[in-house]
């Protein structure tokens, strides 16, 4: 009988959040950021797996960072990104939470010739 209880209760509450979610729009969001760079190597460190990094060649001088997420039923928030050195730490936009969905990518534009790996792995720079 419990087993028949919370399978029933499992399914209902699934149902109530998808029912919820059904009603959210999603919505696309965009932060960039710029940070002065005068290395030839970058080593990209991407807290979330699930977020694609591309690496694109741009002005000397500088690495740029944005992130483009889609989100429904969450709210994106500004990632805690930071440069020190040639490491770069990417914070992830999508808050926690188990009701909602958040995605999205990052671009990284370094400097022309920059060497860059992605959590320990070579990155091709477009």
């Amino acid at each position: 009988m419990n087993i028949v209880r919370k399978s029933a209760s499992t399914t209902a509450f699934a149902l109530l959040a998808a029912g919820l979610l059904a009603g959210c729009s999603s919505t696309e969001h965009t932060e960039q950021t710029h940070f002065d760079f005068q290395s030839t190597k970058l080593k990209v460190h991407n807290s979330n797996a699930n977020m694609p990094v591309d690496v694109v060649a741009g002005p000397s001088g500088e690495v740029s960072v944005s992130v483009t997420t889609t989100s429904a039923g969450k709210q994106a928030t500004t990632p805690a990104w930071t440069l020190t050195g040639a490491e770069l730490e990417l914070g992830s936009p999508c808050n926690k939470g188990y009701i909602g969905m958040c995605e999205g990518s990052y671009t990284v534009v370094v400097p022309a010739g920059t060497s860059v790996t992605v959590n320990g792995v070579p990155a091709p720079v477009d």
